[in-house]
């Protein structure tokens, strides 16, 4: 999958199917709210003890959830060492040598190559 969806996307979709609030729903998971709406706005992952009660509630396995985090987080994980790489500029990603080093290079060039 190009880009994994967070788990709270999966978790407002159900929401909305069941047609229940996030207090009905927080309550339903036995956790506070703020830690659902914090979900469902993909600013939180997902804990295994989350999972475990998303699994009981909504009716899957904790390992499922447990896999689209993961994956979710791959993810940003890859794209932040991806923008990290691209940031460092160019010049100083290239090993750089003084002039005196090649003027010796050139030389020693010039020094083998006489008979």
């Amino acid at each position: 999958m190009r880009n994994p969806p967070h788990p709270g996307r999966y978790i407002e979709e159900e929401r909305a199917y069941l047609d229940i609030s996030v207090q009905e729903l927080a309550n339903a998971l036995g956790g506070p709210t703020i830690e659902i709406t914090q979900l469902i706005e993909e600013r939180i992952s997902l804990t295994p003890d989350m999972a475990r009660r998303l699994a009981n509630v909504i009716g899957s396995i904790p390992e499922m959830w447990m896999r689209l985090n993961h994956s979710h987080r791959s993810k940003r994980k890859s794209e932040a060492r991806c923008r990290q790489r691209h940031s460092i500029p160019y010049r100083h990603s290239i090993p750089r040598f003084d002039t005196g080093f090649i003027c010796t290079i050139m030389e020693a060039s010039t020094w083998l190559s006489m008979p």
